[in-house]
């Protein structure tokens, strides 16, 4: 049974009417299967600026209240489903898009997971990913990974990935209290840098 957890930013849990949408989270590169090579949780929070989602416990909801912008958004049954949020980033040298994602075990409510890609320079917002504004930028995870990283710098804090071609993988399985949490990474690293992340965080009993 999934851990649920209150909290976060203190805004009032509500569950928001999810509407289709075509900017969909894309699909993970490579075909990852969830084999543990890392004794390193890869990350167990997601900050925007100031702010900070941490997986399982802050809700899509809170977060486009706390921004004040953004569109929730659904498609897939049971085990498939997926709810989301997109923002479209502005980056100093760069645009990218970001998806924050809950799944089936997230309860399309609490964010599980979270996927970033760099996009053309000429690609523009949409309603249903907006500019994310300046003011939660810049965004890193919790161990400071983000488009751009090196592939070396990972190595040294998460060992050696499962590699398959471009795409890197890593998978991690631990215990929190009487919780197993699972956690996967999977990474498109071109000429030696991060292009593309995918990111999923799972705990159950």
């Amino acid at each position: 049974m999934k851990r649920i957890t209150l909290v976060v930013f203190g805004w009032p849990l509500l569950l928001a009417a999810a509407q289709a949408a075509t900017n969909a989270p894309p699909t993970w590169p490579g075909d990852h299967v969830f084999i543990p090579n890392t004794k390193i949780d890869p990350s167990s929070s997601l900050k925007l600026g100031s702010m900070e989602v941490e997986f399982e416990k802050t809700t899509l909801k809170m977060v486009s209240s706390a921004i004040g912008r953004g569109q929730l958004s659904s498609q897939g049954d049971a085990s498939e489903s997926v709810t989301w949020l997109c923002y479209t980033i502005n980056a100093e040298k760069s645009v990218q898009r970001l998806w924050l994602t809950s799944g089936e075990m997230g309860g399309g409510n609490y964010i599980d997971g979270a996927s970033v890609t760099y996009l053309s320079p000429t690609e523009k917002s949409t309603v249903d990913c907006p500019e994310l504004p300046q003011e939660f930028l810049p965004i890193r995870f919790g161990n400071g990974l983000w488009l751009g990283t090196a592939g070396t710098k990972i190595q040294t804090v998460m060992g050696m990935p499962k590699i398959n071609q471009d795409v890197w993988s890593y998978s991690y399985a631990g215990v929190k209290g009487k919780y197993d949490v699972t956690v996967s990474l999977v990474l498109k690293v071109i000429d030696g840098i991060v292009s593309e992340i995918h990111f999923n965080h799972i705990t159950s009993d």
